[in-house]
């Protein structure tokens, strides 16, 4: 098998069909699913109290598919999720409304991730000695790496529905006004009038369908309220697995996670995630034929936990060197 992902430079766009038939099922199981577990069983429920019985092993199942899920709105933010581009845009909003945020503030985030993954603006768990200690670094790093991704995912509901002038000074805190095309791409991607609108289209249609889904559980709220915990932190532990403790200023480079061959489909090869980015055109069952392990490479499990070990200094971090292979080829 050729380690196409293990060179420094991206490759060639290819042209791969995308399984949009697979796609569209999943997507419709995922978002039925979630309309079964948040609306319908609860209501049922109202007048049979007998049914309650069943929200709470949908909601475990809700929260099981959480990689999966956030794997099938990757494919839309790529636009591999159905070869129609308008499709695929509705499609991803649909999935990301009962996901939990805004398709395009989520593609914005993931495509700015590929653009500068390992740059001064990308290294979560990196930290300036001569800035401030491990502690305060440790304080900052363990929540996000929990449960602090997800959680800043769902308050940008609310934070989208404030005026405009509010979310500028925002802006201004994330990517100062002499910022650059970072700046620019981020105030045409997330403020420009069509796709704030969008933006808070998305939002309030995310907000009504968790506060109408909390009001009919009831004094039973907290069941949901562990569906969500529990999704925070498979979406904030993985985020960031691939690229923990790795080499600094290369943006194509990361680690793929190893998985069985038979195992990897259900998260939809998500963890070959050095294969992702060095192969970006592709869609997700086209991955196995990219990606070689290598020594470097830890199990997916294996993976998620070593971030346990904290926060990393700046300093520690500059002495990694990309494996040999990588520079070889």
């Amino acid at each position: 098998m050729t380690n196409n992902s293990a060179t420094g430079s991206r490759s060639p766009v290819q042209k791969v069909a995308i399984r949009q038939g697979f796609n569209t099922s999943l997507l419709s199981f995922i978002i039925a699913l979630h309309l079964l577990g948040l609306l319908v069983l609860p209501a049922l429920a109202q007048s049979n109290p007998n049914i309650w019985n069943w929200c709470w092993p949908v909601l475990i199942i809700m929260a099981l598919i959480t990689t999966p899920m956030w794997a099938l709105a990757h494919e839309g933010i790529h636009g591999h999720l159905h070869a129609d581009k308008a499709r695929n845009l509705h499609y991803g909003r649909w999935l990301t409304i009962v996901f939990g945020s805004p398709f395009r503030l989520l593609r914005h985030g993931h495509l700015h991730h590929h653009r500068h993954s390992r740059m001064e603006e990308d290294r979560t768990e990196i930290y300036d000695q001569q800035q401030g200690g491990y502690l305060t670094a440790a304080i900052a790093f363990y929540p996000r790496l929990i449960f602090g991704l997800y959680a800043g995912e769902l308050v940008a509901n609310f934070l989208f529905l404030m005026p405009r002038s509010v979310l500028y000074r925002l802006l201004d805190q994330l990517h100062p006004a002499d910022g650059g095309p970072a700046r620019a791409r981020a105030e045409k991607e997330l403020l420009a009038p069509e796709a704030l609108r969008e933006i808070r289209v998305d939002a309030v249609l995310t907000i009504a369908l968790y506060a109408v889904a909390f009001s009919l559980y009831g004094a039973l709220w907290w069941w949901l309220a562990l569906m969500l915990l529990a999704r925070s932190v498979f979406i904030s532990m993985v985020d960031n697995s691939f690229h923990y403790g790795t080499p600094l200023n290369d943006h194509l480079y990361s680690l793929n996670l190893r998985l069985p061959r038979w195992a990897a489909p259900f998260i939809l090869n998500f963890n070959m995630h050095r294969t992702h980015h060095r192969h970006v055109a592709l869609p997700w069952h086209a991955l196995p034929s990219k990606t070689q392990y290598q020594d470097e490479d830890p199990a997916f499990f294996a993976g998620l936990l070593r971030q346990l070990r904290g926060p990393i200094s700046l300093q520690k971090a500059e002495e990694l060197q990309l494996p040999s292979h990588w520079q070889r080829r």
